[in-house]
């Protein structure tokens, strides 16, 4: 099975990048999240990127030496962490892990000017969030390595339809998306408004904050347009290129792996800033869709990524 060269690496990034960017989402942030509040956004984002990145994968050929390697010894010593990139990611992990232990344990200076209750409640909130971010991020990069989501003949194997009638097609990353959903779904019954089933124990805010200032971020935008179809076909291209979405990048990079830290990810950042650029351009005089939510992003930063949508009342309540 083919993997991405460097040049695939590069032109897959910027391609992420500047798609999940202009399209507010991807495999994650629509496939999962998104659909999983039946939001029709959503569906048409992944089926916008599903049909790219399956007709690219499928087309290329997998001898074309510019975006693909066939592994081979060579290859794989190249895919391999190195010292420099360990060094990296060890000191990315020191500064992180010093950010959310001074924001766990720094007080909140109640003699400010001005200080209201619900700032001292905003702030208790904020802080409560640090713990379960961590949580929730060892879970999701878990889930990915046991799924085998960063193995890149898992995402080329299914995105490659040609494989099909060769009987070597594979199912996984389809199965691994659809349990996702599924866990969204039912997830996404305990949340106040969002439920399909009338849920008296539904929550207004998450477990632990405070209901009178806390929240969930959840995007609110609802409108299917040209920024959507076009960026999450050029996330699909670059899916299919490179075989990466955001959240198994990160995994990778956290693993050391030399081409998404000195190749994918830089271009990532390139192209989610022209796509922001673009998207000013695109709809002038209106506001930037990243101000809208926090989830409207990426996952990223999947937020990972989240879809930025917000669909309407097909299940009894008005729902980014």
């Amino acid at each position: 099975m083919q993997i991405a060269s460097s040049l695939g690496f590069l032109l897959g990034g910027f391609l992420v990048g500047f798609g999940t960017r202009l399209g507010n989402g991807c495999t994650t942030g629509h496939g999962i999240c998104g659909m999983a509040r039946l939001s029709l956004r959503s569906f048409v984002g992944v089926m916008s990127f599903m049909f790219t990145g399956i007709l690219f994968a499928s087309v290329l050929p997998v001898s074309n030496p510019h975006v693909r390697e066939m592994p081979h010894e060579y290859v794989f010593e190249k895919y391999a962490a190195t010292t420099a990139t360990n060094a990296i990611v060890s000191v990315a992990v020191a500064i992180v892990g010093m950010f959310a232990l001074f924001g766990m344990t720094r007080k909140f200076s109640s003699s400010a000017v001005n200080t209201t209750e619900n700032e001292m409640d905003e702030w208790k909130n904020s802080r409560r969030k640090i713990i379960p971010s961590i949580g929730a991020a060892i879970v999701f990069a878990s889930g990915l390595l046991v799924s085998q989501m960063t193995i890149y003949s898992k995402i080329f194997g299914f995105l490659d339809f040609s494989l099909i009638p060769k009987g070597s097609w594979d199912p996984t990353l389809v199965m691994v998306m659809g349990g996702g959903f599924l866990v969204s779904l039912i997830s996404y019954q305990w949340v106040d408004g969002y439920n399909l089933v009338k849920n008296s124990n539904a929550l207004k805010c998450p477990l632990g904050q405070k209901d009178t200032v806390g929240k969930f971020s959840i995007p609110t935008n609802k409108i299917i347009d040209g920024k959507l179809i076009l960026g999450e076909a050029i996330f699909g291209l670059g899916w299919g290129m490179a075989g990466l979405c955001p959240g198994p990048a990160m995994v990778l990079a956290s693993c050391g792996h030399p081409n998404v830290l000195y190749r994918w990810w830089p271009m990532f950042f390139v192209g989610s800033f022209l796509a922001e650029k673009a998207k000013s351009f695109l709809s002038p005089g209106t506001p930037s869709e990243s101000s809208e939510s926090a989830q409207d992003a990426l996952c990223s930063g999947e937020n990972g990524g989240t879809d930025g949508s917000k669909d309407g009342n097909s299940y009894g309540a008005t729902l980014s």
